[in-house]
């Protein structure tokens, strides 16, 4: 069921193909997330006070959990996902450009070779 639910938020986000170690690692991380919380909301419940609502209960665990963690994934997102993704592409285009000069560089000796 997450991986359906990985799927569905990596297809909406304009991914349109990804592998299936990529989607089983999303889905891995967001499972250890979701284990984390809810671990995290049962002691929270268990140690709430008879006043607080089970609502108060959730945000704070909410605010507790998350207010970190989204500040790292934008963090592991710039450095990890977007920064190597933009390395890869410079390296394609370097690629490309060498590429092909040395297809235009053989095409010119194919042709002197012709001409004679």
């Amino acid at each position: 069921m997450i991986l359906k639910s990985v799927a569905a938020v990596t297809a909406h986000s304009g991914f349109e193909t990804a592998t299936e170690i990529s989607l089983n690692t999303l889905t891995d991380i967001v499972a250890e997330n979701c284990l984390k919380f809810c671990k995290l909301l049962k002691t929270q419940m268990q140690q709430r006070p008879p006043n607080e609502s089970v609502i108060d209960a959730f945000n704070q665990t909410y605010l507790r959990s998350y207010s970190e963690n989204v500040l790292s994934l934008h963090e592991f997102w710039v450095s990890r996902v977007k920064n190597v993704a933009l390395k890869l592409e410079k390296e394609d285009l370097e690629l490309l450009e060498e590429y092909n000069s040395l297809k235009e560089s053989s095409n010119r000796v194919s042709i002197k070779e012709e001409k004679p």
